[in-house]
């Protein structure tokens, strides 16, 4: 009896066939992971560049601009962990920079940059683009008093 040492078809199809099922089992698995921590990241950075906003406003270096209504107020911009007054553009060049970031934060993409608009007299005084909600999920798209609407 001649016998070869060696894999029959059969065999290997099975094995090819485990593997598949597996593929196709842990790609979804590993993708709702990455969502997550994109997520994860954006949400830091939105609350960093919330208290960071904060004190910068409250301090005397701060220049405020005011709009129609006399109102003081301040546009920062939040970029790798540090966070810079936006003093050279208008507020609705700021708000067309910033709907660009909230289209990406609004795919689940880690966001470059987060703008910051605090004031004094509005209902809301801080608002970032892009924002968390009450529940703490986030969104790309606010339309609040007409800031990064």
């Amino acid at each position: 009896m001649n016998r070869k040492k060696g894999f029959t078809l059969a065999e290997l199809l099975i094995v090819v066939a485990i593997i598949a099922v597996l593929v196709a089992v842990s790609v979804p698995v590993f993708t709702a992971q990455r969502r997550k921590a994109v997520d994860a990241v954006n949400k830091a950075n939105i609350r960093a560049a919330k208290s960071m906003a904060l004190a910068a406003f409250y301090d005397d270096k701060t220049k405020y601009s005011e709009d129609i209504y006399h109102t003081k107020m301040a546009y920062f911009k939040y970029t790798n962990g540090s966070l810079e007054p936006i003093t050279d553009q208008k507020p609705h060049q700021v708000n067309n920079m910033a709907k660009k970031v909230c289209a990406q934060a609004a795919q689940h993409k880690r966001c470059d940059c987060i703008y910051v608009y605090v004031s004094l007299n509005d209902r809301r005084p801080i608002q970032t683009a892009p924002y968390l909600d009450q529940n703490g999920n986030i969104h790309g798209n606010s339309s609040v008093n007409g800031q990064f609407g």
